[in-house]
């Protein structure tokens, strides 16, 4: 005290120190804000020219703002990442605040969450508004559940979401569609999963199971159906998510090509073949005849 205030003792030293190189103006600085001269530690500071020394000192200091600034401007992002992940810690009233002014530092920490916090990467896109990245954080989170009512419920959510966005962004009316489809799809695939577990909880033991459907792909739950004999509950999903016959119909010849029995393929195709004028043509069906080895059942679909 006897020597001035911290700006009197700053030009003291600074006067003593110019034109000196090597100054190791950090560890000064640490010296002053053990005496708690946190003014004079802040102004010596500035003037040591490694960034990497600056930084943790005002961190310490708590200065984080300034000490992300800091980071940012070097272009270190690891020290930039060091000081982000020290304000998350400290939980300091304002510290998102001063990263979302930072675009650097912001994609830093949202990079860091997607890897690490999806809970805090949701928390950010819903503060910024970005529904669209925030709704497709809820999307790959219900597509890592491998169970179907946490999946559910992230899609249900994802949902929601898109739909406070559609009237900003054309993307989200779409995406909104497609998981309100996929919502759909999902309860349908439950009530089948609950009426087979029902039925086959009557089987006698040693009779083999079917698969659940859950997760599965429209496509691949027709085609399980299909494989299974399932004919009715394949067209009804096909008829509530307007499958087309052309696709339909593919999915078909490729279950009949899948079949192992060769006289049950080649009934089975016969019969589809007969049921009503192809909407693919009947080169496919010759095509699952000669890939089987038998050109003569062939002969007939290419005629």
């Amino acid at each position: 005290t006897a020597l001035g205030d911290d700006g009197q003792v700053g030009e003291q030293i600074f006067k003593m120190l110019q034109g000196l190189r090597g100054v190791p103006y950090a560890r000064i600085a640490e010296a002053a804000r053990s005496a708690k001269r946190e003014q004079l530690a802040k102004d010596l500071i500035e003037h040591e020219p490694r960034v990497s020394e600056q930084v943790p000192l005002l961190l310490r200091m708590g200065l984080e703002d300034l000490a992300l600034q800091k980071a940012v401007d070097s272009g270190d992002t690891d020290l930039a990442m060091v000081v982000i992940l020290g304000m998350i810690q400290g939980k300091k009233t304002g510290w998102f605040d001063s990263i979302r002014t930072r675009p650097a530092a912001l994609e830093l920490l949202i990079t860091h969450c997607r890897e690490n916090n999806q809970e805090m990467l949701r928390a950010i896109y819903k503060e910024l508004e970005q529904h669209s990245a925030h709704a497709k954080a809820y999307v790959w989170d219900g597509y890592k559940q491998t169970s179907m009512e946490p999946m559910l419920a992230s899609l249900q959510t994802a949902q929601q979401i898109f739909s406070l966005g559609q009237k900003t962004d054309p993307h989200c009316a779409v995406a909104s569609k497609l998981a309100e489809e996929h919502i759909r799809l999902l309860l349908m695939q439950r009530e089948i999963d609950i009426s087979t577990s029902a039925s086959q909880a009557k089987m006698p033991a040693g009779r083999p199971k079917k698969p659940l459907l859950f997760g599965l792909s429209l496509a691949d739950t027709i085609t399980r159906l299909l494989s299974q004999g399932d004919m009715k509950t394949a067209s009804k999903l096909k008829s509530e998510f307007k499958m087309s016959d052309k696709k339909f119909w593919w999915l078909r010849i490729k279950v009949i090509s899948d079949e192992a029995d060769r006289a049950n393929k080649f009934a089975q195709l016969d019969h589809l073949s007969k049921e009503k004028k192809s909407p693919i043509g009947y080169e496919p069906f010759a095509d699952v005849c000669i890939n089987a080895k038998s050109p003569e059942e062939a002969i007939r679909y290419i005629t």
